[in-house]
């Protein structure tokens, strides 16, 4: 869905024809799509009858019993958190040093940055 909704139908590239996410020059020239639903139109209590769906997910057993099951949007709900917390922007090791390549390639400043424990959430 996603490819004929934000490639074939947008307009834009699509299958084979998208560029690599890194190491190119070529303009990324990815489609777009929006949809705006009202759940209500469909049938009453969605809101409900969503939140007893998330809660029997997140009450699953997980199969690591160290990693609990999550829905969408549970992973970017705590990283706001430790966000928030920290009082700054949270990047992953690998993005810092991403950017850094960059920096020194191109011959610009780096930004400061900290190091940190995250906290188990």
């Amino acid at each position: 869905m996603v490819e004929t909704l934000c490639g074939i139908m947008a307009g834009g590239p699509f299958g084979k024809n998208i560029r690599e996410w890194a190491g190119t020059a070529q303009k990324a020239d990815l489609g777009q799509c929006y949809i705006a639903i009202d759940p209500e139109c469909f049938a009453e209590g969605f809101t409900n009858r969503l939140q007893e769906f998330l809660d029997e997910t997140r009450n699953l057993e997980p199969i690591d019993p160290s990693l609990p099951v999550r829905c969408a949007g549970d992973f970017s709900k705590s990283h706001k958190f430790l966000t928030e917390n920290v009082g700054g922007l949270v990047y992953h090791k690998s993005q810092i040093e991403y950017l850094h390549k960059i920096s020194k390639k191109h011959n610009i400043p780096f930004f400061e940055v900290s190091n940190f424990k995250a906290p188990k959430i």
